[in-house]
């Protein structure tokens, strides 16, 4: 389908920053209706008021109304191929495929640095607190001191019985969340050495804070959910777990 069609993109004058939501959207037309705001801001390079000025050129009142006729326009455009179900499935089975290939140092280096740390600590926000607990959860049955937060201010909390040679693993999808982490994470960060960022983003602002950086496979399949998956985090944390007697 031609996502210019839909736009009518000769007809307007278009900024650098417009440029950059049309190109992202013209190569995934099919999941528009699925892509948050945000996750539209993060795969055009661009930001939430870029998207609002885009959707408002292009005639509409705002985000949910572009996105509301653009379905509309999918659904009397697009024929039905029962292929497309399965497509979700197959994008993630690939994803899989890139994590069992990847080099491993980095995550070996993780479980080397779990085996040997008096305390561990984990953190995640909103979805990705599920990974984050479920690490805790796994290493406490497995015999090993572990904590987890779930918001800034339980994790500066559990910062502050931090010990040098205890770990602290961040688990974030995107990884931009600069304010908050420089607010109340920053410059505690600054005395430590078995600090962990595991995300999708290569591009992470908060980055440069961590001593160590597992970057996962994925990110134009997280940027295509409707929600921020966490499977694949999960899984990570089930080959961290599984590798620890190894």
């Amino acid at each position: 389908m031609n996502f210019n069609d839909f736009v009518k993109k000769n007809s307007l004058e278009f900024s650098d920053s417009d440029k950059k939501i049309y190109n992202f959207l013209s190569q995934r037309p099919n999941h528009i209706p699925s892509l948050t705001m945000q996750k539209m801001a993060d795969g055009a390079g661009t930001s939430i008021a870029s998207i609002q000025r885009f959707c408002k050129k292009l005639g509409y009142s705002g985000f949910q109304e572009f996105k509301f006729a653009f379905k509309n326009y999918l659904l009397q455009n697009q024929s039905n191929d029962i292929s497309n179900k399965s497509q979700y499935l197959n994008e993630y089975a690939k994803i899989i495929t890139q994590f069992a290939n990847q080099d491993k140092k980095d995550i070996n280096n993780l479980i080397s640095t779990i085996k040997n740390s008096p305390q561990i600590f984990s953190f995640g926000v909103f979805y990705s607190s599920i990974p984050a607990r479920f690490l805790s959860m796994a290493l406490i049955d497995n015999g090993y001191r572990s904590h987890y937060a779930d918001n800034y201010v339980t994790g500066s909390h559990l910062l502050n019985s931090y010990t040098p040679k205890a770990s602290f693993i961040y688990f974030s999808i995107s990884a931009d969340d600069e304010y908050d982490f420089n607010r109340h994470f920053k410059d505690e960060f600054e005395q430590y050495k078995n600090t962990y960022l595991i995300t999708f983003n290569p591009n992470s602002p908060i980055k440069k804070a961590f001593r160590n950086i597992i970057l996962l496979p994925g990110r134009e399949f997280i940027l295509k959910s409707s929600i921020d998956p966490q499977s694949l985090f999960c899984l990570l944390v089930e080959y961290l777990v599984n590798n620890l007697n190894n």
